[in-house]
């Protein structure tokens, strides 16, 4: 029986590619609406990577998470997710994750289908490193008068495209 995901509106309206953390079944886990060719390319065993990585600008700090598909090892698929630490929701998937030791991967299908569930490990390591990252955030964050989001996720896509 395919698992069912209650999306949030903004990714069930998108045509794809995206990918968000959402929660599922209490847990933090991505979500990547791919069209079926791109997911059926993901089937079977392959590396896939997960990296975080911090931003600190004037209007904010932003987290990012960077999944990494080796499908095709000279070029992986490569798809991200920019969450901010003074967001309740985003700061609350972001605590899940770094206390998971695997974190699942579901993909849907452009008519927001599952398709294919890929789990990954979270080493202690990298859990480590994320909770420190989100500490520095907040603590970024907290020295600033006024925040900006938006401005500062802009800017790291200048500073630090895919």
């Amino acid at each position: 029986m395919a698992q069912v995901i209650d999306l949030p509106d903004e990714l069930a309206t998108l045509a794809g590619p995206a990918c968000i953390i959402w929660n599922v079944n209490e847990r933090a886990a991505f979500v990547v609406k791919l069209d079926r060719q791109t997911i059926d390319g993901f089937r079977g065993a392959l590396p896939i990577g997960l990296r975080a990585e911090c931003g600190f600008y004037p209007d904010s700090a932003v987290i990012r998470l960077e999944l990494s598909f080796h499908d095709q090892p000279s070029t992986p698929y490569v798809l991200d997710v920019f969450l901010n630490v003074m967001q309740p929701m985003h700061l609350s998937l972001l605590r899940l994750l770094k206390d998971q030791e695997t974190i699942e991967i579901h993909f849907l299908n452009v008519d927001n289908h599952h398709a294919l569930t890929k789990s990954i490990s979270y080493p202690t390591r990298n859990r480590h490193e994320l909770s420190a990252l989100v500490d520095q955030a907040i603590e970024h964050n907290c020295r600033l008068s006024r925040l900006d989001f938006a401005a500062a996720k802009a800017a790291m896509l200048r500073d630090r495209p895919l």
